[in-house]
């Protein structure tokens, strides 16, 4: 391995290894990600994902107690948690470069042996169902859950990545057990260490503290089904404020056409310049917050707009978003617009990857779901190839009514014509 590299190993039962290799960065992170998350869950035990995730700090059979753990840590001066996605859990740790050998023993620990006391279990709940409450609060987050179950209904793509309170107080340990053996497996595993290490201490010490985990078949993923029909969701609140997503189905992330999609993205709505910026809060000052962005999957995706607006121009600025999307089916983008997109998008992913943490999550999150790495520069070849005439045909595809979602928490009197909106997109 170079001084710089960039190297994928397999180890003996079927885990990958991703080594990412920064020696000027006197610190590493070393991330494990399973692939599992909320889309995997059954229904009635929806959320199960995510309360794995609160559990694994919280005692192992060689560190009875959270204290334990977390003094351990503390004491190397290391950072760490976990988090939970759609299609994969993720667990790390980062510390300085002598802290190897520790935080691998400890999060090999916590992978392999957390001991999911019932006790523990039962007020971990409560913090989570708090979480629950807390996004249920916050109508710029809780309008991703009416959102997403607009597109996919009632399957796990449309359910909340936290559960429900109702699922989440039905859990107990013994389902947790059983979804464990059925998902952390081997195969389903992937070890990501970027920073600062000794490449043959590090391979033999991983493989050494991970080698306990199970290799057998996986369960085949249920594919999310997707009814292409215009839909729209008001989930009534008194608000200030109308707080909603405009969204289209896409396709997943392994198609091509990602890369229009991208600057398609950022053209739109990603920075001070973009178009609808320029129009929604520049112009008519209709908003405060507003996002542009593609989520794919790896069986479905989609493009979604979010802001909050004011509740009396709530339509006339939908309207305004739609005919700013429409203006892209039918021009050419100029080439001074495209290259200013494709440096943003450019800038954007080296910001993105220069710490070890952000290294670990951006590389290893790619490896897992798409079982092939492409490094930045390959990355910047696809985005550079990328015409105005592809941006345009993609609009055309996508942008259609029968791609069309839009999601709002608002009171209940708010006026919204759906169908007009369809017009637009004709």
């Amino acid at each position: 391995m170079r001084e710089d590299s960039i190297s994928i190993k397999k180890l003996k039962n079927n885990i990958s290894l991703l080594l990412i290799k920064k020696k000027e960065i006197k610190n590493f992170c070393l991330l494990v990600l399973v692939k599992v998350g909320s889309e995997n869950e059954p229904k009635n035990f929806n959320g199960i994902s995510h309360l794995i995730e609160h559990m694994s700090f919280k005692g192992t059979k060689k560190r009875p107690k959270a204290i334990e753990i977390a003094k351990t840590l503390d004491s190397i001066g290391a950072k760490y948690n976990a988090f939970t996605s759609n299609e994969y859990t993720g667990y790390w740790i980062k510390a300085t470069t002598p802290h190897l050998e520790i935080s691998t023993d400890i999060l090999s620990d916590i992978y392999l042996n957390s001991q999911f006391k019932e006790e523990e279990l039962e007020k971990e709940k409560k913090v989570v169902l708090e979480e629950i409450k807390m996004y249920e609060d916050d109508p710029k987050q809780y309008v991703w859950n009416v959102f997403l179950n607009t597109l996919y209904n009632d399957q796990p793509a449309g359910r909340p990545i936290l559960g429900k309170e109702e699922t989440v107080k039905k859990i107990k340990r013994e389902q947790i057990l059983n979804f464990l053996n059925k998902f952390y497996l081997g195969k389903n595993t992937l070890i990501v260490l970027a920073g600062d290490f000794k490449e043959k201490m590090a391979i033999d010490l991983i493989a050494s503290k991970f080698k306990k985990i199970k290799n057998k078949k996986l369960p085949q993923k249920k594919l999310t089904k997707i009814k292409k029909i215009p839909r729209f969701n008001h989930f009534p609140k008194k608000t200030n404020q109308v707080h909603l997503i405009l969204g289209f189905h896409t396709f997943s992330l392994f198609d091509e056409r990602r890369y229009p999609l991208y600057l398609l993205s950022t053209i739109l709505g990603e920075g001070i310049s973009s178009r609808l910026w320029q129009v929604l809060r520049e112009k008519y000052g209709l908003c405060y917050y507003f996002s542009s962005s593609p989520d794919l999957y790896t069986d479905h995706g989609y493009f979604a707009i979010q802001s909050g607006i004011n509740l009396e121009k709530t339509d006339f600025a939908i309207k305004l978003i739609l005919k700013e999307i429409s203006k892209l089916k039918k021009e050419i983008i100029q080439e001074k617009e495209l290259e200013k997109a494709k440096e943003q998008i450019k800038s954007s992913l080296i910001f993105s990857t220069e710490t070890t943490q952000s290294m670990a999550y951006f590389f290893g999150v790619n490896l897992l779901l798409e079982n092939h790495l492409l490094t930045l520069p390959q990355i910047f070849k696809k985005l550079e190839k990328t015409t105005s005439k592809e941006i345009k045909n993609l609009a055309n595809q996508i942008f259609e009514p029968k791609n069309f979602n839009l999601s709002i928490i608002a009171p209940k009197e708010i006026k919204i014509s759906f169908n007009d909106y369809l017009k637009i997109l004709k």
